[in-house]
Parts: C-alpha cells; structure tokens; sequence
C-alpha cells in the first residue's frame, strides 16, 4: 500500500509524536505498527494505529534514549499475514 504521512510533535526521549496516515493506494492493510527508533525496535514501543476508514491514527512513543540515525517506522501487514516495513528519518 501507499500511505501519505504527517508527523506533529516534537522528537524528544519519551515525548508523544502524533501520527496520521492516510491510504492513498492498494489493498486495505489488516494492521499496522509504528515505533520509533531503529529497525530493530529494540528499546522501542511498538504502537498498533487506529483507523477512521481510509485514514489511520496513533501517538507513538520515543523510547527514553533515541538511537543515532532516529526514524519513524511503519509497518503493514497484509491480509494474507505478510509484513513490510519502511521508515522516515527523524533527524
């Protein structure tokens, strides 16, 4: 799927960003993950957004160190249970 995404907020340990992501192409995803850190996620809260139709919401937390090269990173997975992650720097 394409998303369009919007961050508010402010990066900071431990501080809230607020996410919204809009699905501008392909099929509905069942669910989607977002965290804040490195590709690992380790130290990282993994955040389940919510959804309002074609448009999804969720506050994720970054962890209380940021990792060097911080991103935002977004998970999908599909309805036949395969899961693809991509991420937008943070820095």
């Amino acid at each position: 799927i394409t998303l369009e995404v919007t961050i508010g907020g402010t990066l900071s340990p431990s501080a809230e960003l607020d996410v919204a992501l809009v699905q501008t192409s392909g099929s509905p995803a069942i669910a989607i993950r977002l965290w804040v850190g490195d590709e690992s996620g380790i130290g990282s809260a993994k955040t389940k957004v919510h959804s309002h139709g074609a448009s999804y919401h969720a506050v994720p937390q970054p962890p209380s160190t940021l990792p060097e090269n911080c991103a935002l990173w977004i998970e999908v997975q599909s309805a036949t249970g395969e899961r693809e992650a991509g991420s937008i720097s943070l820095q």
